[in-house]
């Protein structure tokens, strides 16, 4: 799932020119609702370990969106780092 998320995200970058992306809406959401208490889609209940498979996917999927954009196209896109701390 990751390289398909990659794959996405770069024909993103390179067909929009953004300065500010956000690769997940409310992850926890996607995680706990959908793969966890499975009251959003696609329902899977697995409280175990379903929200945290997703949870470890999203990560992954986040930090290989960022490292594409960061080494690959901020510089041509003249995309700001945010430092919300």
């Amino acid at each position: 799932m990751v390289e398909i998320y990659s794959d996405m995200v770069d024909c993103g970058f390179r067909l929009f020119q953004v300065k500010l992306w956000i690769t997940f809406n409310e992850p926890f959401v996607t995680a706990w609702d959908g793969y966890g208490a499975g009251s959003h889609a696609p329902g899977i209940m697995s409280p175990a370990t379903g929200s945290y498979e997703v949870t470890h996917n999203l990560i992954l999927s986040h930090a290989e969106a960022w490292h594409t954009y960061d080494s690959e196209f901020r510089s041509t896109q003249n995309g700001e780092r945010q430092n919300n701390c």
